[in-house]
């Protein structure tokens, strides 16, 4: 997976120029958009469980556009989507602090519907302040499944 982390967004021929892809035929490069992008029409939100140090897990609720933003000044963002079963999409956000340095790590699983529906309810694991001497074993581990049940 570490090959396929990239900051990629992706586009389709319209009639005057491109666009960025958000339809149901690409699910992965849209809903990449969509964290990379910001895009207007995103409504989602994304019910988070914030993995902390000492086995202390809250959990909070917002719109995904409100998560992405908190990072777009101070941290370099890269994703990498992938589709493990039928009907849902898999996405790590990593965010890379510019200054210091260190990154925090989002994992996304969406239901196609949920995408694009217009109101959809995302599910994410997320971890802050990884060690980075490390992150062979961290996110192999959490492409096993071990971060989201």
């Amino acid at each position: 997976m570490l090959g396929s982390i990239n900051e990629n967004t992706f586009y389709k021929k319209a009639a005057k120029g491109y666009e960025l892809i958000f339809e149901e035929k690409y699910p992965k490069e849209s809903l990449t958009n969509l964290i990379l992008r910001n895009m207007d029409n995103n409504a989602l939100t994304v019910h988070v469980t914030h993995a902390m140090y000492g086995n202390y897990n809250p959990e909070f609720e917002m719109k995904l556009n409100d998560f992405i933003c908190f990072f777009k000044n101070d941290f370099k963002i890269y994703t990498a989507a992938f589709q493990k079963e039928p009907g849902e999409i898999n996405v790590t956000v990593i965010f890379q602090n510019k200054l210091y340095n260190y990154i925090n790590m989002l994992i996304i699983k969406a239901k196609l519907d949920d995408i694009f529906n217009g109101k959809g309810k995302l599910t994410g694991s997320f971890r802050s302040n990884i060690p980075q001497h490390n992150i062979n074993n961290l996110v192999g581990d959490l492409v096993k499944g071990n971060a989201i049940e």
